[in-house]
């Protein structure tokens, strides 16, 4: 699960893809400013996806 990101959301997130049969990537560990990705936020974004995705 995301750092910080509140368990309802985690929860939306996942019972919505399940009703619509989507897969779910559960990204980790996300460097952020102010609440957003920072540039190395985003590029540990981009690994993740990218490993799950090959």
């Amino acid at each position: 699960m995301n750092t910080k990101l509140r368990p309802e959301i985690t929860e939306s997130i996942e019972t919505l893809c399940r009703k619509h049969d989507i897969e779910t990537i559960m990204l980790k560990d996300i460097a952020k400013k102010a609440n957003h990705p920072s540039v190395k936020g985003m590029e540990e974004i981009a690994r993740q996806v990218g490993e799950r995705i090959k």
